[in-house]
């Protein structure tokens, strides 16, 4: 379930209409961290956030990432690769990569 309305109340509301306190949210989500950086530089971002699904932390991964080469890990597993194609924006998601995070 992705929620979508802001926690003025304490609760969020899912898009299939359920209700979840931000507490049971919180319970549901997992850590990820996103190593980011540019074939032309050795430099390496590291963004840790937490997401209630892949689907959203691939999206925000997309987001935040700020080179062309990018691994996603969940809870310290590796999750998949990515990498910025050309200009256009979209992201090529490929297989983990078989390291673990540091």
């Amino acid at each position: 379930m992705d929620f979508v309305s802001s926690p003025e109340s304490g609760y969020l509301k899912g898009k299939d209409g359920g209700r979840k306190s931000i507490s049971e949210v919180r319970l549901l989500m997992s850590h990820y961290v996103l190593h980011s950086w540019d074939q032309r530089s050795a430099a390496r971002e590291e963004i840790a956030f937490d997401s209630v699904s892949i689907a959203g932390a691939l999206d925000k991964a997309k987001n935040i990432a700020s080179g062309t080469k990018a691994d996603l890990y969940e809870n310290g597993r590796p999750v998949c690769s990515m990498e910025l194609v050309g200009k256009t924006g979209v992201w090529l998601i490929g297989k983990p990569n078989e390291s673990t995070e540091d």
